[in-house]
């Protein structure tokens, strides 16, 4: 995002895997539910495997 002549990024960084992307679960879109949310998907190495998750955030 582009305020007071200084790009500030709407999210963190997200971290993914490849299972991730073959699963076609994409690191931010859309919330359909919520106007001006978006959907992040991050996955982790954890306990010998790779988990996925997803939350809703408000993007300012």
């Amino acid at each position: 995002m582009y305020r007071d002549e200084r790009i500030k990024p709407l999210v963190n960084p997200i971290l993914t895997h490849c299972n991730q992307w073959e699963e076609d679960k994409f690191p931010i879109k859309k919330d359909p539910k919520k106007k001006g949310n978006v959907i992040i998907t991050s996955s982790k190495w954890e306990d010998d495997d790779i988990q996925i998750m997803s939350k809703t955030v408000k993007i300012d």
